[in-house]
């Protein structure tokens, strides 16, 4: 019996890690390009996604990707030096298509 009141209660401790890890998340790749108001690329933007606490980094192309990015508006931040400073909000749907932002110089 003893035994049974202890592994009761692991059984019900799994079961329910079991279902909370599960989660109905959904997730996109969220992929882009920066670029300045000539529609040039820019290299070295850090890009910081909130939601998720990341940042990356523009490619010499201006390109970014961010995997397992939750499918719900996201707040991005851009940054690079001799540029304004901007937060974009983009809603979940725009998400799943490729984003082309704009940096504007100071």
């Amino acid at each position: 019996m003893k035994k049974v009141l202890f592994i009761l209660p692991l059984f019900f401790c799994l079961a329910f890690t079991a279902l909370a890890g599960g989660g109905n998340l959904k997730t996109t790749e969220l992929k882009g390009q920066v670029l300045d108001q000539q529609g040039e690329p820019l290299a070295g933007v850090k890009i910081h996604l909130a939601s998720i606490d990341k940042d990356i980094y523009t490619d010499f192309d201006g390109n970014f990707v961010v995997e397992n990015v939750p499918l719900t508006e996201q707040s991005i931040q851009l940054e690079l030096i001799s540029f304004e400073k901007q937060e974009i909000l983009v809603d979940a749907n725009s998400l799943k298509s490729e984003l082309h932002l704009e940096l504007k110089s100071r």
